[in-house]
């Protein structure tokens, strides 16, 4: 078995997490699943050259796996390229 692919601006996005008190567990159907006062957060990273011009993810940058979860999944699942996307979907004002 071969160990998942991390996008380079995980370790980064990870670290701040957890200095804001969040648990964060790193996944391999998910990049992320983040828990905050209660609530859990599926996160997929993906790093910027994955993002159009208007600052959305390319569906076509996800594997056929992440495609298939986003489809079918009817819980919290979110393309991110940035902390600050994360805090705006957990509505956390640091």
């Amino acid at each position: 078995m071969r160990a998942k692919r991390r996008d380079a601006n995980e370790v980064e996005i990870v670290r701040a997490l957890r200095k804001m008190g969040m648990t964060v567990l790193l996944s391999d159907a998910v990049d992320l699943i983040i828990g905050y006062h209660g609530v859990n957060y599926l996160i997929e990273i993906k790093d910027k050259t994955t993002l159009k011009k208007d600052g959305k993810f390319k569906y076509g940058s996800l594997r056929p796996s992440q495609k298939k979860l986003l489809a079918e999944w009817r819980g919290q699942y979110h393309v991110v390229s940035s902390l600050d996307q994360i805090l705006e979907i957990i509505k956390c004002a640091i």
